[in-house]
C-alpha cells in the first residue's frame, strides 16, 4: 500500500480477528501495548536560532532546514549550514496556533523556539507516532494566554502500539497513501479553479471568443475597458425589467415562521449558491411584511450585508432585506451570463458599498452599473462553458469529501487495531 496503490473509491481493508482488552486509551487488541510518549521516544526541545549558521535562503552551503513552532509551510523557518538533528524523527508544535501538530522529519535539520522533537526508540515507527499524535491524541493547553505544550506534558500522553515495528510501518504507509491521494486531488481542484478564473477573465472581457461568435473583428476602448467591436456596453437598468427587494417578517409572531415558504438572508449564500434552507414562513407573513417571493431562475444579489454574494434562485424563494432580486429582460440578457459576470466582478460590487452603519448598494447604483453585452447566443455559450467548469470542480470536491471520510474511517480503525493489516 505504500507505493500509491491504495484505491479509495472502493477501499476495503483486510481484517484479522483479534481479541480486545480495555485500556486507558480505549479498547485495543490483546497483543498491542500502551506506552507513554517518553517510553517510546526520546524528547528534545528546540533552542534559540543560531544566527552565525542561519540563512533565510537555501543553497549548497545552507542546506539543512530549520523548523519552528508553526504549521505554516510545515514549520519551515530557514536554513542552517550545520546538521543540528538527524535520523528518523518527528517534531510537535509546542506553542501557539497548531499546538500539538506533529510532522514526520527525515534527514538533518535544525529546530528553534521550544519546538518539541521526538526520536522514536528502535522498535517504534516515527510515521505511526506522527499519525497517532495528529489524529488520536487530544492536547490540552497549559496556558490561558498563548497556548503551550511542554516536553514534560507531552511525555505523559499515552499511545497504543502494535507489537511490531513492521505493523506500525504498514499502518502508517496506508494512511500516508490516503493522504497522498487527498493531496493530489486538492492540487487538481486548485488547478481547475485557477483555470476557471483565467477562463472567466478571457471570456467575460472578450479577450477570447468562442468559435462562431466573432461577427466583427477587433476591439474597442470603452468606459469599462477594452471589449470586442461587436459587443455593446449597457447600464444594468437598461437591460433589467425590475429590481425586487425583500424584508423580514416580525420575529415576535411565531405563526409567521411556521409555514412552508423558504426564506433566506445573505448568510444563506455559500460559494455563490443558496445553501441549506434554515427558515420557512407562512403566506400571512408574506402579506404582512416587506419580504417578496423571487421566482425560480432569477438572480439573487446580496445588496446589503455581504455585498458581492449572489446566486440564482433554485426555486421560488422569499428574501430578506439583504437581497435584491434582479429580473432581466430576457430578450437581450441571459440571467446566467449576468450571474457569471457579477461573480467575476464581485470586488466591483463590493466597492459600490454606501452608508455609514449598514452599508449596501442602492437600486439606483445597481441600475447605473455598466456591463459588456455580447449577443444573447454568445452570452449563453459563455455561461455554459463556465457552468461546465463548475460542474467538474464540484464533482471533484464531492470526491475529495468522500476520500476524507474514508481516511477518517481508516484512522479510526487502523490506529485502534479494529482492523489489522498484517
Amino acid at each position: 500500500m505504500s507505493n500509491g496503490k491504495l484505491k479509495m473509491d472502493n477501499c476495503q481493508l483486510p481484517t484479522v480477528n483479534s481479541k480486545f482488552k480495555r485500556t486507558e486509551v480505549g479498547g485495543i487488541p490483546n497483543d498491542w501495548e500502551v506506552k507513554r510518549i517518553d517510553e517510546c521516544s526520546k524528547i528534545c526541545v528546540g533552542r534559540d536560532l543560531i544566527e552565525a549558521h542561519y540563512s533565510p535562503i537555501q543553497d549548497h552551503k545552507y542546506r539543512y532546514p530549520i523548523y519552528s513552532n508553526t504549521v505554516d509551510n510545515r514549520g519551515l523557518y530557514g536554513y542552517y549550514d550545520i546538521e543540528e538533528y538527524k535520523g528518523e524523527s518527528l517534531t510537535v508544535v509546542g506553542r501557539g496556533v497548531g499546538l500539538g501538530t506533529a510532522f514526520k522529519r527525515d534527514g538533518g535539520y535544525g529546530a528553534i523556539g521550544r519546538l518539541l522533537i521526538l526520536f522514536p526508540l528502535e522498535k517504534y515507527d516515527a510515521s505511526f507516532l506522527t499519525e497517532y499524535i495528529n489524529h488520536r491524541v487530544k492536547i490540552f493547553e497549559e496556558s490561558s494566554g498563548i497556548p503551550q505544550l511542554t516536553s514534560v506534558s507531552l511525555s505523559k500522553y499515552k499511545i497504543p502500539l502494535p507489537p511490531t515495528k513492521a505493523e506500525q510501518t504498514t499502518i502508517a504507509a496506508a494512511l500516508s497513501d490516503a493522504d497522498a491521494l487527498i493531496t493530489q486531488l486538492e492540487k487538481l481542484i486548485a488547478k481547475k479553479r485557477n483555470i476557471k478564473r483565467g477562463a472567466m477573465h478571457e471570456l467575460l472581457t472578450g479577450q477570447k471568443r468562442l468559435p462562431g461568435f466573432e461577427i466583427k473583428k477587433g476591439y474597442k476602448q470603452t468606459e469599462i475597458g477594452v471589449v470586442p467591436n461587436d459587443w455593446e456596453i449597457k447600464k444594468l437598468g437598461e437591460v433589467v425589467e425590475k429590481f425586487v427587494n425583500g424584508g423580514t417578517p416580525s420575529t415576535q409572531n411565531e405563526n409567521y415562521w411556521a409555514g412552508h415558504i423558504p426564506w433566506i438572508t445573505g448568510a444563506d449564500i455559500l460559494n455563490q449558491r443558496v445553501s441549506e434552507i434554515r427558515r420557512y414562513i407562512t403566506k400571512e407573513a408574506l402579506k404582512n411584511s416587506a419580504t417578496n417571493v423571487i421566482e425560480k431562475g432569477t438572480l439573487l444579489l446580496v445588496s446589503r450585508t455581504g455585498v458581492g454574494k449572489l446566486a440564482i434562485a433554485p426555486f421560488d424563494i422569499a428574501i430578506s432585506q439583504d437581497f435584491t432580486g434582479v429580473y432581466v429582460n430576457n430578450k437581450v440578457l441571459q440571467t446566467e451570463y449576468l450571474y457569471r459576470y457579477f461573480d467575476f466582478k464581485s470586488s466591483m460590487l463590493q466597492s459600490q458599498n454606501q452608508g455609514t452603519s449598514i452599508k449596501g448598494i442602492t437600486r439606483d447604483t445597481l441600475a447605473s452599473i455598466k456591463i459588456p453585452l455580447p449577443t444573447k447566443a454568445e452570452q449563453a455559450a459563455i455561461a455554459q462553458v463556465l457552468s461546465d467548469m463548475d460542474a467538474e470542480i464540484e464533482a471533484l470536491e464531492k470526491k475529495l469529501e468522500k476520500y476524507k471520510m474514508i481516511k477518517q474511517g481508516m484512522m479510526q480503525n487502523l490506529l485502534t487495531g479494529k482492523i489489522r493489516l498484517v
